[in-house]
């Protein structure tokens, strides 16, 4: 069992016909021997791909983390891989990323990292593509002005996510398929209801659309 938690996550996509060849050799890769590796297939299923969570020194460099991987698995699989295929950051909310890399129903822990349990979220993570307090809001929809606030505290709560952070969880959202440009376009006021949302108990809708529809 590893004593130290992941600090870095990788994210592994490549080209359908090398897919399980990579696949295959990422699971025999040392550098992940005590990692947490989830496969997920994209919003329309066609989409493969590997997040891993991994420890390596947290001085290194993430471009230099990312060429150690490639060279390892092209030197075993020949395959070229394209600045794309292999995508390697420093974990900042370990959490909230073992949440976010099983939001798919049909995601396969492929291997997991002891004391993150992972299959325990990924038994208890709620629907992905439906909100279960914002009626009729799918995640793939694109945000009006109106609902935007309420999708986002929504979408927080159900990936327990810090409702502070509201750079890092619209990111997040985009990432998801929600398109939030709407939301970019009044950042501030925006910031300003969430804050209401989450600290006046009696904060209604009907506040949230005269603030909005300016």
């Amino acid at each position: 069992m590893s004593q130290r938690n992941p600090n870095f996550y990788c994210v592994i996509s490549v080209k359908d016909d090398m897919y399980e060849t990579v696949k295959t050799e990422v699971l025999k890769y040392n550098k992940f021997h005590c990692s947490a590796i989830v496969e997920e297939f994209g919003q329309n299923g066609n989409h493969p791909h590997l997040n891993i969570l991994f420890f390596d020194n947290p001085d290194r460099r993430t471009d230099s983390i990312t060429r150690t991987i490639k060279t390892f698995l092209n030197a075993r699989t020949g395959y070229e891989f394209t600045p794309n295929s292999i995508k390697t950051k420093l974990i900042s909310d370990l959490n909230g990323l073992v949440r976010y890399i099983v939001k798919e129903p049909n995601c396969e822990i492929l291997r997991n990292e002891p004391g993150l349990n992972i299959e325990l979220i990924k038994a208890t993570r709620p629907t992905f593509w439906f909100i279960e307090n914002v009626k009729e809001i799918k995640w793939k929809q694109t945000l009006t002005l109106n609902n935007a606030p309420l999708v986002y505290v929504e979408y927080c709560k159900t990936f327990k996510l810090d409702v502070v952070n509201v750079d890092h969880n619209l990111h997040l959202m985009t990432k998801d398929g929600i398109n939030v440009i709407i939301v970019l376009r009044q950042i501030k006021v925006f910031r300003q209801i969430v804050k209401y949302l989450t600290t006046e108990p009696n904060f209604e809708e009907p506040n949230i659309l005269t603030m909005l529809d300016i």
